[in-house]
C-alpha cells in the first residue's frame, strides 16, 4: 500500500529560509502549502519552487502574522482544502523597524507578529493538527532568546512585562524578546498534547544573513545584512540551515521527540530563562486574552 502524501504547512514560505525549505519539501515528493503577506510574492514563490523541484503540489495562502482577522482567515481557507497536516512550520519572523502596538496596546507589532499570531494560528488548526497521526509543531526561534548573549542592539532578553508594549522601544530586545516567547510557547504546548500524537519542537537555524528578517529597514542595513554579514565566523548558509528544516520535519530519529529545543542538528539546551514555567503561563495567558482564546488561560 502506497504511503499517504505528506503535508506541509509552511509559514513565511515567500522568500528566504522559508522558500528554499517549501522547495525542498516539495522535491521529496510533499504537498507543500506556504503563507505570506502579499500575494504576487507568494505566486511568484510557488512559480519559482514548482520550477526548481520538477513538481506542481504547492500552493499558497495570504496570512498577515500582525492581523486577527487574517490569521483566522488563513486557517479557515487550509481547514477548506480539507487536507491532513502532518507538519506545522511556523517560520515567518521579523523584526520591527519602528514602534506599533496591537490594538489592545498589550505586545509591540514584531512581539505579536512572531509569537501571539503564530500562537493563534496554532491554536485554530489544533484540532486539524490532532486529527493527522504523527503530526508535528516546529517552531522557529533564536540563540538569541538567551539573556546571556547580548547579540545586536545589546540589550539582553531579559523579560519585562512593562515593555512588551515597546515602552522603551528597541526594535532587537522587542525580537529577542520574541523568540524567548515561542520557546515558552513550545514547552507549555507540548507538555499538553503529550500522549496524544503531537510532537512540538522549536529550533533555531542559527545566524543565516540570506533571510529577510531586516526588510523593514534602511537600504544600508538590508544591503549589510545580505552581502557582509555572510562572512562573519558564525554566519551559515542557507542551504544547510533549511536542511535542517527538513531533518527536524521529517527524521523518523524524532518521531518521537517533544518538547525540545533544537541547534545545528542537535537537540541542544535553551537558556535558563527559557525554562521559568510562571513567566511561561504568564506570557502564553496574555497571548489567550489578546486572541480572546479564554478558555485556553491556564491556571
Amino acid at each position: 500500500m502506497a504511503e499517504r502524501q505528506k503535508v506541509i504547512l509552511l509559514t513565511g514560505g515567500s522568500d528566504g529560509l522559508g522558500y528554499v525549505a517549501a522547495t525542498k519539501f516539495l522535491k521529496l515528493g510533499w504537498r507543500v502549502i506556504i503563507t505570506g503577506r502579499q500575494r504576487e510574492k507568494n505566486e511568484s514563490a510557488v512559480e519559482n519552487a514548482k520550477k526548481v523541484a520538477g513538481k506542481e503540489d504547492i500552493s499558497h495562502i495570504i496570512l498577515d502574522l500582525s492581523n486577527l482577522e487574517s490569521i483566522r482567515n488563513a486557517a479557515n481557507e487550509f481547514l477548506s482544502l480539507n487536507l491532513p497536516l502532518d507538519v506545522l512550520l511556523n517560520n515567518a519572523g521579523c523584526i520591527a523597524s519602528e514602534k506599533k502596538v496591537d490594538p489592545t496596546g498589550t505586545f509591540e507589532m514584531s512581539i505579536f507578529s512572531n509569537f501571539v499570531g503564530p500562537f493563534y494560528f496554532t491554536e485554530l488548526l489544533l484540532e486539524k493538527i490532532k486529527s493527522t497521526p504523527n503530526s508535528r509543531i516546529l517552531i522557529v526561534t533564536s540563540e538569541l532568546h538567551n539573556p546571556a548573549i547580548s547579540g545586536p542592539g545589546g540589550r539582553p532578553a531579559i523579560l519585562d512585562f512593562d515593555e512588551l508594549n515597546g515602552r522603551n522601544f528597541d526594535a532587537f530586545y522587542s525580537y529577542k524578546i520574541s523568540k524567548l516567547a515561542n520557546i515558552y510557547h513550545t514547552y507549555i504546548l507540548a507538555e499538553q498534547l503529550k500522549g496524544q500524537g503531537v510532537t512540538v519542537n522549536c529550533f533555531t537555524p542559527g545566524f543565516v544573513p540570506a533571510t529577510s528578517l531586516v526588510r523593514g529597514f534602511n537600504v544600508l542595513v538590508r544591503f549589510a545584512s545580505k552581502y557582509i554579514l555572510r562572512f562573519l565566523s558564525h554566519a551559515r548558509d542557507i542551504e544547510t540551515a533549511t536542511n535542517e528544516y527538513v531533518y527536524y520535519a521529517s527524521s523518523y530519529d524524532l518521531k518521537d521527540v517533544t518538547g525540545g529545543y533544537f541547534a545545528q542538528g542537535q537537540k541542544s539546551e535553551s537558556s535558563p530563562a527559557s525554562h521559568d514555567v510562571e513567566q511561561g503561563k504568564r506570557l502564553w495567558n496574555l497571548a489567550c486574552e489578546v486572541t480572546g482564546l479564554r478558555d485556553r488561560i491556564l491556571p
